[in-house]
């Protein structure tokens, strides 16, 4: 055998163990790599679109504005149909084989960077002041009550009177002595007539005489228990 049949031999040797492409399956995963992309590309529009959204946001409220809450813009979702593998060829010539992702890939954890100044809480510190106040007795107030000493008043008396014409006849008398002396007046016609002399030492006695004759002059006496005074007195017709 030459090096021609044997180069023939080869060749046809070749064409008989390599498979054969199935077209058909092959454009199919194409279609569903590029939608795949697509929906990437999508999730990414709209996370892209949520960050302009915050900073016009945070830039409208100013730095007296709370933070912003940021919404989690949920990840795509990629299908998981296994039709999508490619068939793996084995001639070492055919294109590159192409596998769609099964599930998908964590997304890194965190808060980019230009987020994080934004999501700085503002904390506004109030500070409470408690006095307490020593407690207050409230107390009455006191009185002084200061004891008055009894009149001590020498004894005097008068008859306002000495003469009536009524009946029966009367005479008033008054006077001054010591506090809580007893006053007494006394005449053929009355019976005794007393009164206590009050804290500030004057007295007032009103006295009837029920059996005065008339027109008969008779003598009323008024005592303090030490001293003493005679008085006139008749029932004028």
């Amino acid at each position: 055998m030459n090096e021609n049949e044997l180069r023939q031999a080869l060749a046809g040797h070749a064409a008989a163990v390599t498979p054969a492409i199935d077209t058909d399956r092959l454009a199919a995963g194409m279609v569903r790599v590029d939608r795949i992309r697509s929906i990437k590309m999508t999730g990414l529009a709209c996370v892209a679109t949520a960050i302009v959204t915050f900073g016009a946001v945070s830039m409208t409220q100013g730095e007296d504005a709370g933070p912003v809450d940021v919404v989690d813009q949920p990840d795509p979702t990629l299908p998981t149909d296994p039709e999508v593998a490619l068939p793996i060829v084995d001639d070492a010539d055919s294109e590159a084989i192409v596998t769609a992702p099964t599930s998908v890939p964590a997304t890194a954890t965190g808060t980019p960077d230009h987020l994080a100044d934004a999501e700085e809480t503002i904390t506004t510190t109030v500070a409470v002041v408690t006095t307490t106040a020593a407690p207050t007795t409230t107390r009455p107030p006191t009185t002084t009550t200061t004891a008055t000493p009894p009149a001590s008043l020498d004894f005097t008396a008068i008859a306002r009177y000495e003469s009536y014409s009524e009946d029966p006849s009367y005479d008033e008398y008054s006077g001054t002595a010591a506090a809580g002396a007893t006053i007494t007046v006394t005449s053929p016609h009355n019976p005794p007539a007393t009164v206590v002399v009050p804290p500030d030492g004057h007295w007032f006695l009103r006295v009837e005489f029920p059996t005065a004759p008339l027109d008969a002059a008779f003598t009323v006496t008024v005592s303090d228990g030490s001293s003493s005074a005679d008085f006139g007195m008749i029932h004028t017709s």
